[in-house]
């Protein structure tokens, strides 16, 4: 008799084990979010894919200016580090003026144009740049 109540007991548990299971939704289907196998992507990573049309590894205005040794220089110090972390540095690429600069015709036209590569590809461009006198008149407050 305690064999067969105990067969029943545990088959009566078993049971409601799996009545319970079904009632709350255990074990998960793999499908909803936040299951393993079943994470979604961010919305965010749901837009087109990038393909090598949209990097560009070779831009001249970049190269032109690794090759300067001042922009070299610039871009390894600690100070230019401060400043691209600064509060100041992160309210104007935030504010709408520049992203208006930054969309406007005139200065994808600007940045295209065979003039403002041969500047900055110009030997007199990078005297200038490294000039005292122009180091002088970027430090000044007028």
């Amino acid at each position: 008799m305690t064999r067969k109540t105990m067969i029943l007991g545990g088959t009566v548990l078993a049971l409601a084990i799996v009545i319970a299971g079904i009632v709350v939704g255990f074990p998960p289907s793999g499908d909803q979010a936040g299951t393993i196998g079943g994470v979604e992507e961010a919305a965010r990573y749901k837009g087109r894919l990038m393909t090598e049309a949209d990097v560009t590894l070779e831009n001249p205005e970049v190269a032109v200016l690794f090759q300067n040794d001042q922009v070299l220089r610039l871009v390894k110090s600690d100070e230019f580090r401060e400043v691209m972390q600064g509060e100041v540095y992160r309210e104007l690429m935030a504010s709408e003026a520049y992203r208006d600069l930054m969309a406007s015709e005139a200065y994808r036209e600007l940045m295209a144009s065979e003039a403002y590569r041969e500047l900055m590809a110009s030997e007199a461009y990078r005297e200038l740049m490294a000039s005292e006198a122009y180091r002088d008149l970027m430090a000044s407050e007028a």
